[in-house]
């Protein structure tokens, strides 16, 4: 997934910003918010069944064509004054949440969770049209990410929702971020409201290539493995703006760092700040200085 796919908006911004809650809002290239199949199947149902349409009608995609989805699926039912009704919430989404908000409101959420699904739901229902969203209450590596494609049902008006709710887990977004990299060492930073910086993730290559085990590089910052990092202000790479072209050889575009004679490339995803490099052929016995 390139990181500058979809557009970030109120809450990405407030998230990565404070911390608190990462999310992220995408209204175009869906198929960059989500890795699940049966979001895939879902949206694919959709577009058949409203025909050139905004939305298809009630009634308009069969139950018996939800049921290989039910496990994952919301079904929500606008009720008014921004609010939401769980006519269905999928078995495995109650599993990994730790509760069952079937026969509930979105308004019985509290706090920022519950005001970022009002938002959500209620962009799609005024402007009849799907939307996928990423989020994360928690550290990055700790807590799972959860993705969702929110797909508006009704005539004139939306009378309901079908929401694929699926989660990330964090191996899952490694891969992704492995397969971005081309080749390249990845180190994932976690950036604090303090613009301190700590490692919280990193692939394969990067532990080789810094001879390190992943819970020996937890928690230290990129400074102890890259010293000329330690006087460079990394915070500041969550809210510049990405170059508008791709440097060949990279997956998308980044930001480039110089360390002596190291090249380091860096972009933000889901909060974090991803480093990327090229390790040295004898980086075990001879660090990067």
């Amino acid at each position: 997934m390139t990181p500058a796919s979809g557009t970030l908006r109120d809450w990405g911004q407030i998230a990565s910003t404070f911390g608190c809650m990462f999310a992220q809002i995408f209204e175009t290239n869906l198929a960059d918010c989500y890795h699940a199949p049966e979001a895939s199947l879902l949206l694919m149902l959709w577009e058949v069944a409203r025909d050139g349409r905004a939305m298809p009608e009630i009634g308009d995609i069969p139950r018996a064509r939800l049921v290989y989805l039910l496990d994952d699926l919301m079904i929500l039912i606008p009720i008014g004054n921004g609010d939401f009704f769980y006519d269905h919430y999928g078995q495995r989404i109650a599993q990994y949440s730790g509760f069952n908000m079937q026969g509930k409101k979105v308004s019985d959420f509290h706090g920022e969770i519950r005001d970022f699904y009002r938002m959500l739901y209620s962009r799609v229902c005024k402007e009849q049209r799907p939307l996928g969203s990423l989020h994360r209450l928690g550290a990055y590596g700790e807590i799972p990410s959860w993705e969702r494609l929110i797909l508006p049902i009704g005539g004139k008006e939306v009378e309901q929702l079908l929401v694929m709710n699926k989660v990330r887990g964090f191996a899952a977004e490694l891969t992704q971020l492995d397969v971005a990299a081309r080749g390249r060492g990845v180190i994932i930073l976690q950036v604090h409201a303090d613009s301190r910086t700590e490692i919280v993730g990193a692939n394969t290559l990067a532990r080789k290539a810094l001879g390190q085990r992943s819970d020996e590089m937890i928690g230290k910052t990129l400074a102890y493995y890259f010293p000329a990092a330690h006087d460079y202000d990394l915070a500041v790479l969550m809210t510049k703006p990405l170059p508008e072209e791709t440097t060949p050889g990279e997956s998308g575009p980044r930001h480039h760092i110089v360390f002596g004679n190291l090249l380091l490339s860096a972009y933000p995803h889901q909060g974090n700040l991803v480093i990327e490099f090229e390790p040295a052929e004898n980086s075990r016995t001879t660090p990067f200085a």
